[in-house]
């Protein structure tokens, strides 16, 4: 058998039996952050441009990520289920570095043993194919937008969630992949909200299920229509097609009602530095 094969079930086998013994379903999607503090992991935001995680061992488990002023918030969730791998396959400190725009990552065998790991862990096929079925769609057929979402849902980007259904899960050919990618995040992310000049937004359709939603003070919300009003810590600007759009302007947590499930809202501090613990709490000196 391929190394890399073997190495990938092994992986795989890693990340469905942690979702096993969090009682997590196959079928639900996960947040990383939530995941790594529920197995004892103390995870921790620095203002660090040049660093794309760390998993520390000693003293005490931690993973270290950068903020989302250096990072978008899908790279650093897969590099937290990343580092959750090194924890997982008791493997030592591991520091990975940011350079010219991509991971400085030696593809060895630990390198790639965590890398699978979060791929299955963030996109076991079930979840993948969870979230089609919720929107009546399958990869083939759903829209930008819908896979926009899906990706967003998931915790990964645009271009990785294209490239799970098509390396990974064989649901998408090279041609439909070459397709889909046409479309760049940012022009999707243009046609839901009317601007090229928002830098973060956050989309949450009436299928969204299972994960908070998560943003910053300062993002762009887009909800299913006549969602999300009186909110405290939401400020309606305006709707588009099927959705309303509500800027993030206080910190805090709030319930969303979509579909009839009551969603979580988490909303943090503009580029929050410091441990996840307090990620969503109010800054003292701002009140």
């Amino acid at each position: 058998m391929n190394h890399k094969i073997e190495l990938a079930r092994h992986a795989l086998r890693a990340a469905m039996q942690l979702r096993r013994n969090l009682a997590i379903p196959r079928e639900a999607a996960l947040n990383a952050f939530d995941v790594a503090k529920s197995v004892g992991i103390d995870v921790r935001f620095l203002d660090a441009p040049s660093l794309e995680g760390m998993f520390v061992r000693e003293p005490g488990l931690r993973i270290l990520l950068p903020s989302l002023q250096h990072r978008p918030r899908p790279r650093i969730l897969y590099s937290c289920a990343h580092e959750l791998g090194h924890q997982q396959f008791g493997h030592g400190t591991r520091a990975d570095r940011y350079l010219e725009g991509q991971a400085d990552k030696v593809q060895d065998h630990d390198e790639f043993l965590a890398d699978s790991f979060a791929g299955h862990l963030l996109m076991p096929r079930a979840a993948v194919l969870d979230a089609f079925v919720r929107r009546s769609c399958t990869p083939p057929t759903a829209t930008t937008r819908q896979l926009f979402i899906i990706s967003s849902e998931l915790g990964v980007g645009y271009d990785t969630l294209l490239t799970h259904l098509g390396v990974s899960l064989n649901l998408l050919t090279r041609e439909q992949r070459e397709q889909l990618g046409k479309m760049s995040p940012k022009e999707i992310k243009t046609d839901l909200c009317g601007s090229p000049d928002e830098r973060t937004l956050v989309m949450a359709d009436q299928h969204w299920k299972w994960v908070p939603i998560d943003a910053e003070r300062g993002d762009l919300i887009g909800l299913p229509e006549h969602v999300g009003n009186g909110v405290p810590v939401l400020h309606h600007e305006f709707d588009r097609a099927e959705f309303s759009f509500f800027r993030a302007e206080g910190v805090g947590d709030a319930v969303i009602p979509i579909n009839g499930q009551k969603v979580p809202l988490r909303i943090s501090r503009r580029h929050y530095v410091g441990p996840y613990v307090n990620r969503y709490l109010v800054d003292p000196d701002e009140c």
